[in-house]
């Protein structure tokens, strides 16, 4: 039997499985989250210290040996959460991104290395990151939609949306129809994807489509009335069950 002095997120990237023991209150209290599938054979008692150490006695070694002074030494909760991370398929970011400690959540290279794997992630990284430049672009460039999530006037910054591929790389690309388009959507995930869904389409693409919901100060009036009089048309957006019709 052993005993280790560990940081919670040292103990996922270990593949610890860290169950607390019943205390002799009978108490039975939650140390670490499982580590998934990932998990090393381990099974262990653990009680919690602090908000972030948590001691572990190991009760049944794993068949892989762990120096115990290598393992005290990963204290980083950066380098824990990297390691935990590339052991994460993309699928499984989400879940395991959501319930880590905030220390994480307002880490910028933890935040950045998370949605670089899983756009998505955004949503649960700390306020300030999420009105970050750099952390927004990264996150627009795995997943649009995560615009959706982005801080600020950030889901309007005209570089992110270049990300995200709903603005042309070249602002003054001319388009082979005169005809104007009206995009009139909410700013959601769906609207984003939609969107996007029109710019990879190689009819669609050819007409100018303007979305009001991606302008800071957008002159919506003026743009309907050059729509209506190069004979172009509005596209109005119904989001019930169009995920699905998107996935497919």
């Amino acid at each position: 039997m052993q005993t280790l002095v560990m940081d919670k997120l040292a103990c996922c990237a270990a593949g610890l499985c860290a169950r607390s023991a019943e205390s002799h209150h009978g108490k039975h209290q939650q140390a670490v989250a499982h580590a998934g599938r990932h998990a090393m054979p381990y099974l262990a008692a653990a009680s919690i210290e602090t908000d972030n150490v948590v001691v572990v006695t190991l009760l049944q070694p794993s068949t892989m040996a762990m120096d115990p002074v290598k393992t005290k030494e990963a204290v980083n909760p950066e380098e824990a959460w990297l390691q935990t991370l590339n052991g994460t398929d993309a699928e499984g970011v989400i879940d395991l991104f959501k319930n880590v400690p905030d220390y994480v959540k307002e880490s910028k290279a933890c935040v950045l290395a998370t949605v670089r794997k899983k756009g998505l992630a955004l949503e649960f990284a700390a306020t300030h990151l999420r009105q970050d430049k750099v952390v927004v672009m990264t996150a627009a460039q795995q997943d649009a939609s995560s615009l959706a999530y982005a801080g600020g006037v950030l889901n309007q910054d005209s570089v992110c949306l270049k990300c995200a591929g709903l603005f042309d790389m070249d602002e003054h690309r001319p388009y082979p129809r005169m005809e104007k388009a009206f995009l009139s959507v909410q700013y959601t995930r769906c609207a984003i994807n939609f969107h996007c869904a029109i710019k990879r389409d190689p009819f669609l693409d050819q007409f100018k489509v303007y979305n009001p919901t991606l302008w800071r100060d957008p002159d919506s009036f003026a743009e309907l009335k050059a729509c209506i009089d190069t004979n172009g048309f509005m596209i109005q957006l119904q989001e019930t069950g169009l995920e699905q019709i998107l996935r497919n």
